[in-house]
């Protein structure tokens, strides 16, 4: 469905030696995703995004079985902030001659 890494991050990490221990922590804001399975493989891999070499990989490292509350078209629903007004409009003559009142206006904005 997804994925990052540290080039995606934009994030150089520094040569490492044998022995070493290096942790890379990522936090992700996830949208509201539909009821279902879902896994977390991580990686590692020396290189660029371009030619790399896979030194470990975790297939299904973690299992996760999600149930929501929120109605969820499709795989995933984007959370969002929604505000709403209404503004008075100039009085628009129709064909028929009626006024046509006020105009609502809704936007969005990513949350």
């Amino acid at each position: 469905m997804s994925r990052t890494n540290s080039v995606l991050e934009d994030l150089t990490l520094p040569a490492g030696q044998p022995g070493d221990v290096m942790t890379c922590r990522f936090r992700l804001q996830l949208p509201y995703l539909a009821p279902g399975g879902y896994s977390i493989s991580p990686a590692i891999a020396d290189g660029a995004m371009a030619a790399y070499q896979m030194c470990d990989w975790i297939e299904n490292a973690v299992v996760l079985q999600l149930q929501t509350d929120r109605e969820v078209h499709g795989y995933l629903r984007l959370p969002c902030e929604l505000d709403a007004f209404t503004t008075a409009s100039a009085a628009v003559e129709l064909a028929s001659g009626e006024d046509s009142g006020t105009q609502a206006s809704i936007g969005t904005t990513a949350g």
